[in-house]
């Protein structure tokens, strides 16, 4: 299940914050870093499972518009699907004239393209694009590495697994650190194969540059920070956890 599943652990949402990871490297890391463990026995607690793993599904968003996307204060006054209601706090200088909270099952039902909709920006993964027939209304697509990490956390009942043998339990965990692996690869397929797919769609696709993710991470990235943290149990932990998180990979220069 992705982190929005987990009401009980609002320290989960960490993981969306904007421009938190830097690239495929440190994704691959935090599935078994400290935080992540931190993050599993939160949701081992409140919900009486065992996790298994921390799986990267995407990491680059897609904004998708009727007009190009560059620049933060391209959002402002436009109506906006806005992905999910966590991301309110990023939108407290840049103001979009509204936001709505359309989820994958309505949008490949065709409500972001249906007729008379006035949404001009959609956020979402970009692998669903096409699923959703977004080249039908949005001729825009700028691709945001990074902007968010959404993982799968992968979970079995706790009492399943302790009924299991030790044999049986150790050839799960080793299956899962190779799935964990693999899912950051396969991620970077699955979105390489969609930009490219929705460029055959007839789209006008650009990649964000490394200046454009400055101002954007400038904008957005300690609006959400603070509210991830003011929301959680402890703040104090929590923006620790973000720390250790950003400490993943030595190379930070960009920030």
């Amino acid at each position: 299940m992705p982190a929005f599943f987990f009401p009980k652990v609002p320290e989960m949402m960490i993981q969306s914050i904007p421009f938190l990871f830097t690239g495929a490297e440190h994704s691959r890391r935090f599935s078994t870093s400290e935080p992540a463990r931190w993050m599993a026995e939160k949701i081992e607690k409140a919900y009486g499972v065992k996790v298994l793993g921390f799986f990267v599904v995407a990491s680059d968003v897609s904004i998708n518009g009727v007009t190009s996307i560059v620049e933060p204060e391209d959002f402002a006054g436009k109506v906006l699907n806005g992905f999910h209601e966590t991301w309110k706090p990023m939108w407290t200088n840049v103001t979009p004239r509204r936001i709505d909270f359309i989820g994958n099952a309505d949008a490949s039902a065709g409500k972001l393209v249906e007729a008379g909709t006035d949404i001009e920006v959609n956020i979402g993964m970009i692998q669903n694009n096409h699923t959703q027939s977004l080249h039908e209304r949005y001729k825009y697509t700028t691709l945001v590495p990074n902007f968010y990490n959404i993982f799968y956390t992968a979970l079995i009942n706790v009492d399943v697994w302790n009924g299991l043998t030790q044999f049986q339990r150790d050839g799960i965990e080793a299956a899962a650190r190779d799935a964990e692996n693999a899912a950051v690869a396969y991620q970077h397929d699955t979105m390489m194969w969609a930009y490219q797919l929705n460029q055959s769609e007839g789209v006008a696709m650009r990649m964000q540059t490394d200046a454009e993710r400055q101002s954007w991470r400038t904008e957005f990235f300690p609006k959400m920070k603070k509210a991830i943290a003011d929301n959680s149990s402890d703040p104090e932990e929590t923006l620790l956890m973000i720390q250790k998180i950003e400490d993943l990979v030595e190379d930070l220069e960009w920030r």
